[in-house]
């Protein structure tokens, strides 16, 4: 048998009844989702006044399974407030920048993929929440919540590429917002531009980050390409300079144009290729 302290059955008792209240007044205001998942994670895992199986049926809910994500959820929202260096209960900050959406599909996605407890790949996935709360997505009302849905599985699905080509930015923002802790929202854009070499890790951070999910995305038209390319070689290559000798006049400027297309295209293809630093 269980000993329960007579403190902790009191708390238990209030805890009950607040809840109860909660749920039962008629015009009752919901909570704000930061605090609803708070309320959980600090009752649950902190204080662990309650068990989930506890809690879920004290808000009317059948399985617990909910209450463990929302703990889930809290244990990342505090991680990111730590990485931004804001104090891991500055609960307002998460307030502010709407974090519920977001973090939601990011327990989500590391949960399914096993990855809640790997380090490198968390911290790559806060550069990306700080890169999108400091630009247009957040200060022209974009649904971030939505970009990370989309962006975040194809990243994910790539990780030790992603962490191995994003790992050097990503030690620049978390050092940036140690040097100078986020005390409100707006500062995360301000830290992130507040020199040309934050700037420019920032800058690098997503252009490997969104390089990464395109070529995730089309791996499939990817091969093609090279498919294409290749055919395009092989039948240049099968053409005999006797032919090309005995062409009319009109016929030589015809082709002549086309190579000269060919050949144009070749070089601007080219120089793409050389700017990825793939040929290296």
């Amino acid at each position: 048998m269980i000993l329960i302290s007579p403190i902790l059955l009191i708390k238990k008792t209030i805890k009950q009844l607040e809840l109860d209240l909660q749920m039962g007044k008629e015009d009752r205001q919901d909570y704000d989702p930061i605090d609803r998942i708070f309320d959980v994670y600090n009752t649950v895992y902190v204080e662990k006044i309650m068990t989930p199986q506890e809690y879920a049926k004290s808000i009317g809910k059948e399985r617990a399974r909910g209450i463990n994500n929302d703990i889930k959820e809290a244990k990342l929202i505090s991680s990111y407030l730590e990485f931004i260096g804001a104090p891991r209960d500055a609960y307002y900050i998460a307030k502010e920048l709407r974090l519920d959406g977001p973090m939601n599909e990011v327990r989500r996605v590391l949960d399914k993929n096993k990855l809640l407890d790997d380090g490198e790949v968390k911290s790559a996935v806060f550069a990306l929440l700080s890169m999108h709360y400091s630009g247009t997505d957040a200060n022209e009302g974009g649904d971030i919540t939505r970009l990370i849905r989309k962006e975040l599985q194809s990243m994910v699905s790539k990780k030790d590429d992603w962490v191995c080509l994003t790992e050097d930015n990503v030690d620049t923002i978390y050092d940036a917002f140690q040097d100078t802790p986020v005390s409100d929202a707006s500062q995360i854009s301000q830290i992130l531009n507040s020199s040309e070499g934050i700037k420019a890790a920032s800058n690098d951070f997503m252009r490997s980050s969104r390089r990464l999910g395109k070529m995730n995305e089309y791996r499939g038209e990817l091969q093609k390409v090279v498919e294409t390319v290749s055919a395009c070689v092989e039948s240049l290559e099968s053409i005999d300079t006797a032919t090309l000798e005995s062409l009319t006049v009109e016929q030589s400027k015809d082709v002549a144009a086309d190579l000269e297309k060919i050949g144009m295209i070749v070089r601007k293809d080219y120089d793409v290729l050389s700017q990825t630093g793939n040929l290296l």
